[in-house]
């Protein structure tokens, strides 16, 4: 199954069409985030797409395709499953994919929690590991890499201060 981007801009517009049909508009600007003013008024929750020569431009960089890899399993019948190792999504080195603490929703998925409504709904991260094929639970591995990208597997007050735990 091959999405179109006409699909995902469609489910894109509904989306943001019926989060902001959903908010309250008598309420007081000071009991709205300020973040939702500009969606509230555009009713358009994402930011312009990046164009085909971009994405192309940084897969080619990169040296592998990286967008879509999981989703494209998952679609195909894979289960995806926290503990999991995936090939082939960075080229040379394995992810692991582990459940998301639901304590991290709010800070980093408010959007989906609008779209569901609520939490709980699965999230899991892909975590990557460093070039030595360690992950962020070996003890061997360089704090230069456990700071890399957020440990959301932890709850928020395991997980060490700094960029990923400034708005908790």
């Amino acid at each position: 199954m091959t999405d179109s981007i006409d699909d995902w801009r469609f489910l894109l517009v509904r989306w943001s069409q019926e989060w902001a049909d959903a908010q309250d508009l008598d309420a007081p600007a000071g009991e709205r985030h300020p973040r939702d003013e500009e969606p509230l008024g555009t009713r358009w929750l994402g930011f312009p797409p990046a164009s085909e020569e971009r994405i192309l431009a940084v897969e080619e960089r990169l040296g592998h395709r990286m967008l879509n890899t999981l989703g494209d399993r998952a679609a195909a019948g894979a289960i995806l499953e926290n503990g999991q190792e995936h090939q082939g999504v960075i080229e040379g080195h394995p992810v692991v994919l582990r459940v998301v603490d639901l304590r991290w929703y709010r800070t980093y998925f408010g959007r989906a929690i609008g779209f569901y409504r609520r939490p709980p709904f699965p999230v899991l991260q892909a975590v990557w590991p460093d070039a030595d094929n360690r992950f962020h639970w070996d003890e061997r591995t360089g704090q230069r890499h456990r700071q890399s990208q957020p440990q959301l597997w932890l709850k928020p007050d395991d997980h060490p201060l700094g960029v990923w735990t400034a708005e908790l």
